[in-house]
């Protein structure tokens, strides 16, 4: 999707591209758009890659990557990912920062067998990582999955957490400044 911001600029977004196309496709696209609209952030969110293909697209004009933590809980995430290594999570979004992408992470609240101490280890979890973007949101079941008979996540956590974020890290929910960066690079 395309967010378009005052002043004439501009956020491109890439999610859910599947293969064999996707990394031509992916990287097809960051050039061209780089090109076309040099002082625009591109954000992806393609979920978990090599370091090689987060640095490729990284060269070919991305500037931020979203990729939740999901959980701070390595059992509570391993949960709800069964098959998917807890660790390889962590190392991923290591990699983003290191390559240096403004990197996003972010949690559910209201995940099945969630506790509190959970939500206190995701938002110590935000507080060490320093993520430049942080998705937080409710647990909401479909009814296509395994957890679809469970009760979605409280609206009244997911907010409390959000209040928490923004007083552990006051930059990280504001959009206004990631506006003012870009404004700042644009030549009109």
């Amino acid at each position: 999707w395309v967010a378009c911001m005052p002043h004439h600029c501009c956020c491109f977004s890439l999610t859910h591209l599947r293969p064999p196309r996707s990394t031509l496709f992916t990287y097809t696209t960051l050039f061209r758009s780089k090109k076309e609209f040099p002082n625009n952030a591109i954000t992806l969110s393609l979920g978990e890659r090599s370091y090689e293909s987060y640095k490729k697209m990284y060269d070919a004009g991305a500037d931020r990557y979203l990729l939740r933590h999901e959980s701070a809980s390595k059992k509570l995430y391993e949960d709800i990912h069964p098959g998917e290594p807890f660790e390889i999570r962590r190392k991923c979004l290591k990699n983003l920062k290191d390559i240096g992408y403004q990197a996003g992470a972010g949690f559910m609240v209201g995940i099945p067998n969630q506790t509190n101490e959970d939500l206190v280890n995701d938002l110590l979890f935000v507080k060490e990582f320093e993520p430049a973007m942080c998705g937080i949101g409710p647990f909401i079941p479909h009814k296509d999955t395994p957890l679809k008979d469970y009760e979605h996540g409280s609206l009244e956590k997911t907010i409390i957490c959000l209040a928490i974020v923004r007083l552990l890290l006051p930059k990280v929910l504001r959009s206004e400044e990631h506006t003012s960066e870009l404004q700042s690079r644009i030549t009109i």
